[in-house]
């Protein structure tokens, strides 16, 4: 499978757990990068997490979220990172824990 491949799926899988779970996010713009090749029979895994969070000053409904996401090989190796920039909607402070 090539790296254009596994992105591509990387993708599909990422898009439906963002559309699913935020209810209408629109990308803001993404950064990707290929450190190390991935190899016949290597078990990946991903890791993600929320590098920042910034409400918006002109639409309070919205924020801005930054998202970084690694592929890791079973050395741990990172063989892909991307960094995702989403406009998502905020929850009313009554929503809020």
């Amino acid at each position: 499978m090539s790296d254009d491949e596994r992105m591509g799926e990387r993708m599909e899988v990422h898009d439906d757990v963002t559309a699913a779970g935020a209810g209408g996010i629109i990308g803001g713009g993404n950064e990707i990068s290929w450190p190390k090749p991935a190899r016949p029979g290597d078990a990946l895994r991903v890791e993600s997490k929320v590098a920042e969070i910034t409400p918006s000053r002109s639409r309070p409904d919205r924020g801005m979220v930054v998202m970084r996401s690694e592929t890791l090989n079973q050395r741990g190796e990172a063989i892909q990172i991307l960094t995702a920039k989403l406009v998502v909607a905020r929850r009313a402070r009554s929503e809020q824990a």
